[in-house]
């Protein structure tokens, strides 16, 4: 299986996005929104990274089953995505196929970074308020974050069986790269 070669440019944005679909509404949300939403982020700057499957997520949080990184060249990137009516136009697919999203959690890259993930491997996506010792990757949170779940804290990506036990570990495996 192919490795997931990350690499984070300086001074841009990391965003980290879970949720959950509605049962029965999996293809409008893979089959119809995501292709149509693509080229309308990718147009702003946006540029995914990587999707995943969330195995576990923490104790109280809402139930996700997958996720996805993006990288963003600025907040102001982000927003204009958001005012776009192109975008407005596909946001009612996604709302009424999606039970949960949590997104718009952003991450400084600082200097940038590359991480390399197997898809093979199982992966836990820490936030605390440090860098967790032998993180693959820590990146602390933006100070404009629009999500204000993980607000202060720093995300930190681990091989899960090195990753702490505590409340806010999202245990992931990476999809296979298309």
């Amino acid at each position: 299986m192919s490795q997931i070669t990350i690499s984070l440019p300086a001074n841009a944005l990391f965003e980290f996005a879970v949720g959950k679909a509605v049962e029965g509404k999996e293809e409008q949300l893979f089959g119809q929104y995501f292709p149509q939403v693509g080229p309308i982020v990718g147009s702003h700057g946006g540029r995914p990274v990587g999707g995943f499957q969330v195995l576990s997520y923490p104790a109280g949080s809402a139930e996700v089953a997958f996720g996805a990184l993006f990288l963003w060249p600025s907040r102001a990137a982000y927003d204009a995505l958001h005012a776009d009516e192109a975008f407005k136009a596909v946001v009612p697919l996604r709302d009424e196929a999606m039970s949960v999203l949590n997104s718009g959690n952003f991450f400084d890259t600082g200097a940038g970074a590359e991480v390399t993930l197997d898809p093979a491997q199982t992966y836990a996506i820490v936030m605390a308020d440090h860098p967790i010792e032998g993180a693959l990757l820590a990146l602390p949170a933006a100070t404009d974050t629009q999500g204000r779940d993980f607000a202060g804290k720093t995300l930190s990506i681990l091989p899960a069986e090195t990753a702490p036990e505590c409340d806010t570990r999202f245990e992931i495996r990476m999809n296979p790269p298309a």
